[in-house]
């Protein structure tokens, strides 16, 4: 979640998974990788053509995409799809820092379930578009395909979203409630912070950075003013190291689609598009997440999380919280990382 800005100088037989996941028909021509990284299964890098919306073009765009079946499929054949947030890419699921004590993946693989995690529209290695053309719509409708992607292979699709990879599957879920379970992480509705108040964070155009430069960006697509990712950090639960790493890897973000996301996000609990979403809901958050708690929010008490949301979500087969102790927003990137993981891990399981 960012709130101002200031102007600063797959294909089936490649993965060799055909038993477990469909041809992806659509798949890239360019070649695709394991990772590098010491995952409990087989990972691979994939570009996934995806269209950005019903009726348009058919698949003339990909998002990046990393696809992971563990050594040892859980009975209940589960795959977990994960939305990284804004300024983000699909590393904040995976990084690559001291790892793997912050890899969710890792932790999916652990408990038998595949994954697939990518980089959204506009960012990283996924198709670099026009910051306009990427709106909370179009990334809604790439997660939906992707769903239906892995449905006919898996009995259960968890979605997963970090901040504003939350409200996008908030937005996706609320449309075509077609994944088994959401689990919205870092995302409340209704209350601010003191780093919001304080106006503590700030994007500017993302062309102006040096990790940028040479990429022709236009000047809707903003980046953290660097320095700035300790806001994202309750810093007693943090490792310092981590956090500069995070500072060095910044992505990019859409102007389009954070203020679309924003009035989203604004909208009173009686009119909210979460009050279509019928599917189960787990919230998690950081108990020192300055983005939403502090002032009208106390979050050491998830049930003070819960009824914040309730509201939002009156159409939900269940909802349930979990709040992390010693965690800011950035639950993956904590040294509690762990125990965020086993609390989605749990949940799915239960």
């Amino acid at each position: 979640m960012k709130i101002r800005t200031v102007n600063i100088l797959l294909s089936s037989a490649v993965l060799g998974i055909s038993a477990l996941v469909p041809t992806v028909a659509s798949a890239a021509a360019s070649p695709t990788h394991t990772s590098s990284l010491p995952h409990a299964g087989v990972c691979t890098q994939i570009p996934f053509h995806v269209s950005l919306a019903p009726g348009k073009p058919a698949k003339n765009q990909y998002v990046s995409g990393t696809f992971c079946r563990p050594f040892k499929q859980d009975k209940s054949r589960t795959i977990d799809v994960l939305l990284h947030g804004a300024s983000y890419d699909r590393t904040y699921w995976d990084s690559a820092y001291d790892y793997p004590q912050y890899s969710y993946v890792e932790r999916t693989l652990q408990a038998g379930r595949a994954v697939f995690y990518y980089d959204r529209l506009g960012v990283d290695k996924s198709s670099r578009l026009p910051s306009k053309s990427v709106t909370m719509d179009a990334d809604a409708y790439v997660a939906h395909q992707i769903i239906q992607h892995f449905k006919p292979a898996y009995h259960s699709v968890d979605l997963i979203g970090h901040s504003y990879g939350a409200r996008i599957a908030v937005l996706e879920t609320s449309q075509y409630n077609d994944a088994t379970r959401l689990i919205v992480t870092d995302n409340l509705h209704g209350v601010v912070g003191p780093a919001i108040v304080n106006h503590e964070l700030v994007d500017y155009p993302a062309n102006q950075d040096p990790l940028f430069a040479g990429q022709h960006l236009d000047d809707g697509w903003l980046t953290d003013v660097p320095g700035e990712r300790g806001t994202f950090y309750y810093l007693p639960g943090a490792d310092p190291n981590e956090i500069a790493y995070d500072d060095a890897h910044r992505a990019i973000l859409s102007q389009t689609e954070f203020d679309q996301g924003q009035d989203i996000g604004r909208v009173p609990a009686g009119s909210n598009v979460t009050n279509k979403i019928t599917r189960p809901v787990l919230l998690v958050l950081g108990q020192e997440d300055a983005l939403y708690c502090g002032l009208a929010l106390d979050c050491t008490n998830p049930t003070n999380v819960l009824n914040n949301e309730k509201p939002y979500y009156t159409s939900a087969a269940s909802l349930d919280a979990r709040t992390i102790p010693n965690t800011g927003h950035d639950i993956a990137l904590h040294l509690s990382a762990q125990d965020s993981f086993n609390a989605i891990n749990a949940w799915i399981g239960q």
